[in-house]
């Protein structure tokens, strides 16, 4: 099982997370002014010793959440927060604790010059996690 694999089932048995993964969101795809949830590995290291590849390998996520108002945005940024960071065990795939690297926010801007544009931009927040893992 990959990590996208694992993490795809782990936000699969939230509540609050497995539709904003499945109608409008995913790994790298979003639909354009549409809230979801994304996901994109931004590193993923594969340490190695004499004798070949190590088991277990730090990974960081970046989980971009869009939401139509920024205050939505930042709660659920520390319900992902808070549903992420703890391990566990998905598939033949085990979690450490992760750790939260960066936060950061934003919106989702058409960049034309006509400021009308932005009437309809989405309030966004970057999260980059770490996490050790063996898949």
């Amino acid at each position: 099982m990959t990590i996208e694999e694992a993490l795809t089932a782990r936000l699969a048995d939230s509540r609050d997370f497995a539709p904003m993964l499945a109608e409008h969101g995913g790994w790298s795809l979003r639909l354009i002014n549409v809230p979801g949830l994304t996901l994109r590995i931004i590193s993923d290291a594969r340490p190695q010793h004499y004798k070949g590849f190590q088991s277990l390998r730090p990974t960081i996520v970046q989980a971009d959440i869009w939401a139509e108002r920024a205050d939505t945005c930042a709660a659920c940024r520390d319900r992902l927060i808070a549903f992420l960071v703890p391990a566990a065990v998905v598939g033949s795939v085990r979690f450490q604790r992760a750790d939260v690297t960066g936060v950061r926010s934003g919106t989702d801007f058409d960049r034309t010059a006509d400021p009308s544009s932005y009437r309809d931009a989405l309030a966004r927040a970057s999260i980059d996690f770490l996490f050790l893992h063996n898949a």
